[in-house]
């Protein structure tokens, strides 16, 4: 789709700086860095009802040219806007109003008139959607429940889909052990992960002793008998896959457990029993995270399968409530199979995966109730009001605003708020 009055034709180049600086004509410089420099090729002055969108991953509309950016208005990439006011002379922002915007979402809501975005933030054609930007996660240690949710991106969609709610584990509330909250990307994923230091060798290795058969107590999984050499603390704790979490995340990942795919979330129902009971050692060991999340060994297959590297998630500690009753989702199914490291087939089986919306309640931490704000909206995977208990941890990106795509209402400042 293309505004009136240009033609069809893509309109973002690179250029070396020296091939710019050669070019003549009305152009707008963008970006001009250590890498190549990037322009646009929009009108000098944009014309009164032209449309555009939004090229930064996160931009900020002014109220006035001279005002500062509003931090309450948040406009994703690819958000449309039409020009209500060509810039002045000399002038690098233009007024416009938003377009297609989803009537759920905080940008429909907060953004109101008047607008003043920067020219170089506009492009005339809708940037390519990453892969990693179409989906996030919501992982809230307070209820200990993980969703992943599809971005509502299309002009006129009803808010974004939940697909997937599962149990989820976080760490216990132990010293030194409960889970940072915060705004994070997934930087890798890791197939049999292993901890530098060796404390927790991988879940199979070749040369390894043979796992406990599927339906065997925690006690097994713990056994030192299945170290390699005798070396470490406790195999396999992190499971099939990991995924490595930052910025600034502690160390703390989004990883399987223990057991096979028979064993389903029992190991993680059980260690949260034992954690709910204030309990700080099981049978003489320590089956606790040090602040990592833990799901189902063919969850996090499957959380690896739908979340690529650079996939937004959000740990977030938040009272949630359930907008609408939609009934219960249709059933979905995911055949899966994981081979060994070595090669050959470890297991495989078929996951239910769970899409229903459940507004839970939870406080692991004992977070006094002055202390929780706002409130998340489970079926569309929005925040409204919400701003992280001041008695938490926070990492990740301190420095940027929440997605637009995650409010509804309500302020929500950098990393999720404080």
């Amino acid at each position: 789709m293309h505004p009136a009055g240009t033609d069809n034709s893509p309109r973002r180049w690179p250029l070396t700086w020296l091939a710019a600086l050669a070019l003549t004509g009305p152009f707008w410089a963008v970006g001009v860095g250590c890498s190549q420099a990037k322009w646009h090729e929009v009108q000098a002055l944009p014309a009164t009802g032209q449309r555009f969108f939004v090229d930064p991953e996160r931009a900020h509309a002014k109220g006035s040219p001279g005002s500062p950016e509003r931090p309450d208005c948040v406009l994703d990439r690819n958000q449309g806007v039409q020009v209500v006011h060509p810039p002045s002379d000399g002038s690098s922002l233009v007024e416009v109003s938003l377009t297609d915007a989803p009537a759920s979402l905080a940008g429909a809501e907060e953004c109101q008139p008047p607008l003043y975005v920067p020219v170089s933030d506009l492009r005339t054609d809708r940037s390519p959607v990453n892969p990693a930007d179409r989906f996030y996660a919501v992982l809230n240690v307070a209820t200990e429940k993980l969703r992943v949710y599809e971005i509502c991106r299309a002009a006129g969609c009803r808010g974004n889909r939940l697909v997937l709610e599962t149990e989820m584990l976080a760490g216990p509330d132990l010293p030194n052990r409960r889970t940072w909250l915060g705004e994070y990307r997934i930087l890798a994923w890791r197939k049999f992960y292993a901890d530098h230091e060796g404390k927790y060798p991988a879940f199979d290795r070749a040369g390894y002793p043979a796992l406990p058969e599927a339906g065997a107590p925690l006690e097994s999984w713990l056994s030192q008998s299945l170290l390699p050499g005798g070396r470490g603390e406790q195999r396999g704790a992190f499971g099939w896959y990991t995924a490595q979490l930052g910025p600034d995340a502690n160390a703390q990942w989004l990883q399987g457990t223990w057991g096979h795919g028979a064993d389903g979330d029992r190991f993680i129902r059980l260690v949260r029993n034992l954690q709910d009971r204030g309990a700080s050692a099981h049978g003489g060991l320590d089956p606790f995270s040090h602040g990592c999340t833990r799901v189902d060994n063919p969850t996090v297959a499957y959380l690896k399968h739908l979340l690529p590297e650079r996939t937004v998630v959000l740990r977030v500690y938040a009272r949630e409530r359930l907008l609408a009753d939609a009934g219960d989702a249709a059933a979905r199914t995911w055949k899966w199979s994981i081979e060994k490291s070595g090669g050959g087939l470890l297991d495989e089986g078929t996951l239910a995966i769970g899409a229903t919306a459940h507004a839970s309640n939870g406080n692991p931490y004992g977070v006094a109730d002055s202390d929780l704000h706002g409130v998340f909206n489970v079926d569309d995977g929005t925040f409204e009001n919400y701003r992280h208990p001041e008695t938490l941890d926070v990492g990740g990106y301190r420095d940027r605003t929440t997605p637009g795509f995650a409010r509804r209402r309500g302020l929500v400042s950098a990393s999720l708020g404080r």
